[in-house]
C-alpha cells in the first residue's frame, strides 16, 4: 500500500484520488487492482475488480478515481505477469462536502457464466449491435437519486477488434465509444449519466456473432 494524502500535491483530509495507472512492461498477461486501505492497516485484501489489464512487454494505462480511506493510502495488487514497475500518477483529489460519493470497487456487471465469475442479469457474451439496459441506482452501494456513476469497463474474450459504447439508459446513444477493444483485454473508466429511473445502456459494436468473437462486459 501507498501513502497519497502529503504528497504529489494531494492534501491531507482528501477523501478521493484520480490516479492513471500504468502497468509497464510485464512478462504475462494479467491485471492490477488499485483499492482504498478500506481497513487502514496497509494490509487490506483487494476486491474482485480489476484497474489495469496488461499484455506481455507493453505499457498500458487507465484512469481510477478511488476513495481514500482515514490514513490516506492506497493499495495495489497483482494478478498475472510480473511488472518491471507499476506508475501512479495523481491527476486530482477529492475533498470533502464534493458531492462526490466513493466507494470500494463493487462489480455490478459480469457477463460470464463461470462460478465465480457471473454478477447481474446478463448470462453470456453481448450480442453485437444490441443495446442492453442496466439498472444501476439500488444496486450494491450506488444508491436512489444518484445521477452518474464511475465505472471501470473491462471488454475481455474478444477475438477481433470492435467498441463498446455507454450511455444514460433515456437519452440517445452517443456517436462516441468508452473502451476500444481488440483480441485483448482492454478496460477503459468511465463518467457515464444515468437516467431518471438511474440506468445505463450500452452497445457492443463487434460486426460479428458470438460464435465468433464471445465479447464478455465487465462494469
Amino acid at each position: 500500500c501507498y501513502q497519497v494524502t502529503g504528497k504529489a500535491g494531494v492534501p491531507v483530509g482528501a477523501v478521493g484520488v484520480t490516479l492513471n495507472v500504468t502497468a509497464s512492461l510485464p512478462n504475462a498477461v494479467g491485471h492490477v487492482r488499485v483499492y482504498p486501505d478500506y481497513n487502514n492497516d496497509g494490509a487490506s485484501p483487494p476486491p474482485e475488480v480489476s484497474t489495469v489489464n496488461f499484455e506481455v512487454n507493453r505499457d498500458v494505462a487507465n484512469s481510477t478515481t478511488i476513495s481514500l480511506p482515514a490514513d490516506g493510502k492506497v493499495c495495489a495488487y497483482g494478478v498475472g505477469g510480473t511488472l518491471s514497475r507499476l506508475i501512479l500518477d495523481v491527476e486530482s483529489y477529492t475533498l470533502p462536502g464534493s458531492g462526490i460519493n466513493l466507494i470500494t470497487p463493487e462489480k455490478l456487471i459480469d457477463t460470464r457464466p463461470q462460478a465465480g465469475y457471473h454478477v447481474g442479469p446478463i448470462n453470456g457474451p453481448v450480442q453485437p449491435m444490441t443495446d442492453y439496459t442496466v439498472q444501476v441506482t439500488g444496486v450494491g452501494s450506488v444508491p436512489v437519486g444518484a445521477t452518474a456513476v464511475m465505472v471501470n469497463i473491462t471488454v475481455v474474450d474478444t477475438n477481433t477488434p470492435g467498441h463498446l459504447r455507454m450511455w444514460a439508459a433515456d437519452q440517445a446513444m452517443p456517436a462516441t465509444s468508452v473502451v476500444n477493444y481488440a483480441p485483448e483485454t482492454k478496460a477503459n473508466s468511465q463518467i457515464v449519466a444515468l437516467s431518471a429511473d438511474g440506468k445505463l445502456k450500452f452497445r457492443s459494436f463487434s460486426y460479428v456473432p458470438t460464435s465468433v468473437s464471445p465479447v464478455q462486459i465487465l462494469i
